[in-house]
Parts: C-alpha cells; structure tokens; sequence
C-alpha cells in the first residue's frame, strides 16, 4: 500500500521519532548534501529527514528561477555569496553552495545547539573553506538580546523584545527558556570582517520577526543586493517591525515577488507585489510567504 507515494515518508516519520530515544542526533543524505539534524526538531530536521531534502529547498529553487529570469543572466548568481541570516543548520547554506552554483556563504545563527549542526554539516560537507559562520544574531545595534528558545522547532527561535512580553502567544512564547546571544549589525561583522560586498548576490533572511531591525543594521546591503526572506506579520507585528519593514521595502526596492510557502513546489512563477501594505492583509492571523525583493 503506497497511497501517492507516502509509504516511505511514512516509514521514515516513525523512524526519526523512534529515534530520538537512541540518539540526539541523526544523519540523512540527500542530494543537496548530508545533514546532521536534531531527533527533537519535529520542524526542520523532521520535514528534512523525512523527504530527504533540506527544508526549503522548494522554495530556493523558486527564488533562484525568479531571479534568473528578472535578471535575464542564467549564471547571475554563479560564484557569488550568500549572507544567510538565520541559517539554522545550514538547509541553506550548503544547497546554495552544493546544489545553485553560488561560492560561497556568510551564515548567521544565534542559537547554540543549531550552530553545532550548522558547523558539523559544513565539514560534513568539506564546505570548510567556502562557509564562515557566526553565532551571532543580527540585529540594528550591538551587544545583547534575550533569544525564546522553541523546545520542538528548531526554526523558531526567537529575538525577545521586552516591548512585546505581553502581546499574543499564539506558540506559546511565554513559557520559553529565554538565554542571552549576541547580537551586531551586519554592517559591524561587515567592517570588521572585511566582507567584499561586490561579491555578495544574495542576502537569504529567516529570523521569525526580527528583519526589520535586521535590515536597519544592513546599510551595506540594503537596496543594493536581491533579498530572499520569510515575511510573517503574526512576527513581524511581535517585533514592533511590521510597518518598519513596509517602509524599508518601499523605499530601497523596485520590485517585490511573492513566491509563496516554503512547502510549495519549485515553479517559475511569483506574483508581483503593487501594494506591500496589502501583504499584511493577505497573511493575516498566522500566515506567511517567501518574498524576493529587487533592487
């Protein structure tokens, strides 16, 4: 019996949860690479063990379909870098790298345990010298945030702001550990760091509700470089980022596409956003889409 071709799915979800009484971590290959995920991530590191491809790749295949076909250049993004915010344990990173062609990867990620798979699944993947990654959460000022940790999602962890500590907990955010990263601008790591900004094609954001103050911090990119993100205004509206990162798009980029869920297939076809307020309205409640955003 293999209804739509579910049986091995099926079988491999009772495996990972099986398996996190014998193990914390376990490996799957793919062909975007191999990836070390959590037997406690029932997000990212189930839906990738699951159907042996990393979380989102769907929705990378999409925006770089996009992107090439606006550019009109096949190879726009062809040894270039990726600044990945967000990066989780690397389910962008190395398909960017492995799989779309670009060279190499700045990667971001303030959450400890997910930085340990993000660097174990760089050397797995002899990425090495290509990748540099920082446990460090972007924001629009340095020093340190509070960071809500999700006990079973790995891709949703979270900036805390004390402004929000009492709005709505539709995850149930107020019963989270809450630890101390680090935080910088981009434009900080940026100077520091000696990043050759002409060699950046993409900036790639998933930081649950924190990119505005993300893109505050980011003068260097912003406006200047194409920006794949999350947009989820049930975050966003958290953050007090919301109208923020309404004015940010509407003043430093051309064009907005919409490209969907992360879940959607790999079509060419995104719908160009005319009123960016009216994304708000659209995925209102608990909502949210992949935006490519256009210099």
């Amino acid at each position: 019996f293999d209804y739509r071709g579910q049986r091995e799915p099926l079988l491999r979800d009772y495996f990972f949860r099986a398996a996190k009484h014998f193990s914390p971590v376990i490996a799957v290959d793919t062909s975007d690479g191999r990836f070390y995920v959590s037997t406690s991530d029932q997000a990212v590191g189930r839906l990738t063990f699951i159907h042996r491809a990393p979380f989102g790749v769907a929705s990378m295949t999409k925006t770089f379909d996009v992107l090439k076909a606006h550019s009109g250049d096949a190879g726009v993004i062809e040894g270039k870098t990726i600044i990945d915010v967000g990066a989780n344990v690397g389910t962008t990173t190395i398909p960017a790298l492995k799989t779309f062609g670009m060279g190499s990867s700045i990667a971001f990620e303030p959450a400890p345990a997910n930085v340990r798979l993000l660097r174990q699944n760089v050397e797995a993947n002899r990425l090495d010298e290509r990748v540099a990654t920082f446990e460090l959460a972007l924001s629009d000022h340095d020093g340190d945030v509070a960071f809500d940790l999700s006990d079973s999602n790995s891709g949703d962890h979270r900036v805390r702001l004390d402004a929000v500590a009492k709005t709505p907990d539709a995850y149930g955010e107020a019963d989270r550990d809450v630890i101390t990263v680090r935080a910088r601008r981009f434009d900080s790591v940026a100077a520091s760091e000696g990043v050759d900004l002409e060699q950046v094609g993409l900036a790639w954001i998933d930081a649950q509700g924190h990119e505005a103050q993300i893109l505050s911090g980011a003068q260097a990119l912003l406006g200047k470089v194409p920006l794949a993100m999350e947009y989820w205004p049930y975050g966003l509206q958290r953050s007090k980022g919301l109208d923020m990162l309404h004015s940010l798009m509407g003043d430093h980029y051309s064009e907005v596409i919409d490209l969907g869920r992360s879940d959607t297939g790999s079509g060419s076809h995104g719908s160009r956003v005319r009123d960016v307020a009216d994304l708000a309205r659209v995925y209102g409640g608990l909502g949210y889409t992949n935006l490519l955003l256009l210099p």
